[in-house]
């Protein structure tokens, strides 16, 4: 009868121990699931520029950029139609120095046109009679030594004799080159790289949810015309330069 009784009790001990078991070995699961969803719902991309806001884009402050680059356009413009020094002309004159070396001009010298003048600074002293010598020679020019330094010899626009059709040429060049740069350069200042910067602002707002697709088209139409219009500026800007440098 005891042996009955204990035998009653370990089935009840052990009965227990599995219910225990299998108790602990759900909890864990449970646990477990709510870990993996929630690194799951952690694990989710999240749209941070959504949730970002974006300052409305200041249209005026960008028909003045604009502006000011159809400004600088025609500034740099008068620059290049006002010199009548071809310095392309100068830089490749061979020197023939004292014991019968040859360099290029731009060498042994630096040139930097200011205005109607051309400064010609020589590295050496020694040189400066080889140099006025070799530009006499080569385009019958001669310079004039700056009395403020005797290192400079100086090129102004009434003793530029030299060839006008080439001349011209490199004008029109310049001309076009600016042009370009102005209107569709990486430059930020330029009106193409302008526009790119208000578009890329209003879809920003627009992703935000600052404006609406209404707003967004409306203000993008802004953009447009005000790009196409200044365009339209800087090319007969372009053209009335190119006519007057024939």
């Amino acid at each position: 009868m005891i042996r009955s009784f204990v035998v009653q009790q370990t089935r009840a001990i052990s009965a227990v121990n599995a219910f225990s078991a299998a108790r602990s070995f759900s909890s864990s699961q449970t646990v477990l699931k709510k870990a993996q969803k929630k690194a799951h719902k952690s694990a989710e991309p999240v749209d941070e520029a959504a949730g970002e806001s974006v300052a409305p884009l200041d249209l005026d402050s960008l028909d003045a950029k604009y502006k000011k680059t159809l400004q600088v356009f025609n500034e740099k413009l008068k620059e290049i139609r006002t010199s009548k020094i071809d310095v392309s002309k100068f830089t490749s004159i061979p020197v023939t120095l004292q014991h019968g070396e040859s360099h290029l001009l731009n060498e042994i010298a630096t040139l930097q046109l200011r205005g109607n003048r051309l400064s010609i600074v020589v590295f050496d002293p020694k040189h400066v009679k080889y140099v006025s010598t070799s530009i006499l020679s080569h385009l019958n020019i001669t310079p004039q030594v700056d009395p403020k330094n005797n290192q400079t010899l100086l090129v102004s626009s009434d003793t530029d004799s030299g060839d006008d059709s080439s001349h011209e040429s490199q004008i029109l060049k310049e001309i076009k080159q600016l042009h370009d740069h102005f209107r569709n350069s990486p430059s930020k200042h330029s009106l193409s790289q302008i526009r790119a910067g208000g578009l890329s602002h209003l879809k920003r707002a627009l992703k935000s949810k600052d404006i609406d697709k209404d707003s967004f088209r409306k203000q993008s139409e802004r953009v447009e015309k005000a790009f196409k219009d200044y365009s339209d500026k800087l090319a007969s800007a372009f053209k009335a330069a190119q006519n007057s440098s024939r």
